[in-house]
């Protein structure tokens, strides 16, 4: 079974091209060691909220590896065939593997055959703080096969961006129940007090500080233009001017009358 379509492994929460993503992306500087994210973090709440969360093969595929390693926890790579197309666009010379760590319960089999969607573990914590799911792509255009090495900068140039391979080549009969939830939901549910690991934490910080300081500000606008209105209601309109101008004058009038006719 060729790979040729694709799928993302599991639900998650956020936008990719925004700031509004919990975990590390493709390449970003790592916060907690020297070296770049090899892969894509998945996310779909926060602490421990992804535990139990079912996880899937991304493509057509060959598990051709499992076990457990320290910082990767529980792992599986599967081994995808690429199609002609595929293999080209990417410089491939046959095959592209997918990692999955921070597995609990993998269910799948070294040698077993997956198709794009089955389920091959669950999400954990194994070999990280918190739960979420780890997600690498590579190619073979470099002669990178199976491997369980991290962090390794020389080889970055075998490395994809799962999560935009994936959207480039989403399969949609099978990717329905696995879409995004959006920025505005994962901001409103970030926006509480939750746990967050790391760099994420910093990040969250920053942006509810820059929020308040916004809201405060607005707040502060509000106010002085609630002065404003206030005083302004406390002059008279031209039209109360003119009324009480004739009436002044009407006033003057009978004052007069009211002497003269005393006389």
């Amino acid at each position: 079974m060729k790979a040729w379509k694709f799928t993302h492994p599991m639900k998650y929460t956020g936008s990719y091209d925004s700031g509004y993503w919990a975990g590390y992306k493709f390449k970003e500087a790592l916060g907690y060691t020297t070296g770049r994210h090899t892969g894509v973090d998945y996310n779909w709440g926060s602490g421990h909220d992804d535990r139990g969360f079912a996880c899937h093969s991304i493509a057509n595929g060959v598990v051709v590896a499992k076990g457990s390693k320290s910082g990767f926890g529980n792992y599986v790579i599967i081994r995808h065939e690429l199609d002609a197309r595929l293999a080209k666009q990417h410089d491939a010379k046959k095959y592209a593997y997918s990692r999955y760590l921070h597995l609990q319960n993998v269910t799948v089999k070294k040698g077993q055959e997956v198709k794009v969607g089955t389920a091959i573990a669950q999400v954990g914590d194994s070999g990280t703080k918190w739960a979420h799911l780890h997600l690498d792509l590579w190619t073979d255009k470099n002669g990178l096969g199976p491997h369980t090495d991290y962090h390794k900068d020389t080889q970055l140039d075998s490395y994809l961006d799962p999560y935009k391979i994936i959207e480039a080549n989403k399969n949609n009969e099978e990717t329905d129940m696995f879409q995004g939830r959006s920025a505005q939901m994962w901001a409103a549910m970030y926006g509480k007090e939750k746990k967050t690991s790391g760099e994420t934490e910093r990040k969250l910080q920053l942006t509810i500080a820059s929020q308040k300081e916004q809201l405060a500000k607005l707040e502060d606008q509000i106010s002085g233009l609630n002065a404003q209105v206030k005083e302004l209601s406390k002059r008279p309109t031209k039209k109360q001017l003119s009324e009480a101008k004739d009436e002044g004058a009407k006033s003057l009038v009978e004052r007069i009358w009211s002497i003269i006719f005393r006389k």
